[in-house]
């Protein structure tokens, strides 16, 4: 089974155009998406839109710390599991307050350029017709279930080809100017799960701590360190993952825990942008339950470019990955 794994797509239609003309599809078997299709939204509305989404975001970053803090009891009492529960908790509570009627503005604005912009990304990936499976990442809306409902295994498994498949969408460690991320992320629920389910191959959006987590243009670890503690734990238990797909850090390439032979898998982002400049993805082969191919490759105008290196053991440093070494040398950029 040959897996293109995309991620970070961020609605770069451009781009994803390109990719979906290469060559590599043509023997491709299923498309793995790790997140972050939506990219920022305010530049498809007007600039009161822009001012009033900057608004949007003091309460949606006090619903991600209000989630956090608030205990499960709290949270089912007052019937609080979305953003949007969480907007409307403070609509019923203070209706002539000026600044939730902002919000609820602007929630109707993001949900229909949200909607615009995964409808577009679906029009493009729909040309691949074989199977593909998704997460949705820090930056995707709960519009990316509707859109991408058929691809979605976030909790979910699926099974392709004798392999279990199973994922987790959202970041415990993001950004994002709308916090439009539903279900919020919970790295205690992600591990339970995990170590209930034993899946063959994992996706989530973000990496595990450590193993390509590392922010392209910083040095802050984006990680999961609770996925990082289920690698050890389901290894022990003999059912270590084969792969673990992921993204969200925008650093492409493949690490090898050395002590389980865990593989992870970041493509790093296929949308560009101004500090982005090339489009990159991974090509897996797998064979029963060996990996026999597992590659980091970048767009270029001829197609794509193998980028120099192959699975690297986590813990090197980072200018040592196939980013460091393979963009720059290719492109003279990093």
């Amino acid at each position: 089974m040959k897996i293109i794994h995309i991620s970070d797509i961020h609605h770069d239609i451009k781009t994803l155009e390109s990719f979906m003309k290469l060559d590599e599809l043509n023997s491709c078997d299923c498309i793995v998406m790790t997140g972050d299709v939506a990219g920022p939204i305010s530049k498809d509305e007007s600039y009161q839109f822009d001012i009033e989404s900057r608004e949007f975001e003091r309460v949606s970053q006090a619903w991600q710390n209000d989630f956090r803090k608030w205990d499960r009891a709290t949270l089912t009492k007052n019937k609080i599991s979305t953003f949007e529960d969480y907007v409307d908790f403070f609509k019923e509570r203070f209706p002539d307050n000026s600044e939730v009627i902002t919000y609820t503005t602007s929630l109707g604005k993001i949900k229909s350029a949200a909607i615009k912009q995964y409808k577009e990304v679906r029009n493009v990936l729909d040309r691949f017709t074989g199977r593909k499976i998704a997460v949705h990442g820090n930056w995707d809306s709960t519009e990316f279930f509707e859109i991408f409902g058929d691809m979605n295994i976030h909790r979910k498994n699926v099974t392709i080809d004798s392999l279990k498949f199973w994922g987790y969408g959202g970041s415990p460690y993001s950004y994002n100017p709308f916090r439009l991320a539903v279900p919020a992320f919970n790295e205690n629920v992600m591990h339970d799960e995990l170590l209930k389910e034993m899946p063959d191959m994992v996706l989530t959006h973000a990496p595990p701590r450590k193993m390509t987590d590392t922010g392209n243009t910083s040095k802050s670890l984006l990680g999961s360190g609770m996925l990082r503690s289920y690698i050890y734990e389901s290894y022990i238990e003999g059912k270590a993952p084969l792969v673990i797909f992921s993204g969200h850090s925008h650093s492409p390439g493949i690490e090898r825990d050395k002590k389980t032979n865990v593989i992870v898998s970041n493509p790093g982002n296929l949308g560009v942008s101004e500090r982005e400049h090339y489009g990159t993805f991974n090509l897996i082969e797998i064979k029963g339950r060996e990996i026999i191919h597992a590659k980091t490759y970048a767009l270029s105008k001829n197609g794509a470019v193998l980028l120099e290196g192959d699975v690297i053991p986590a813990y090197e440093k980072r200018e040592h990955s196939m980013y460091r070494t393979g963009i720059k040398r290719l492109f003279g950029s990093d």
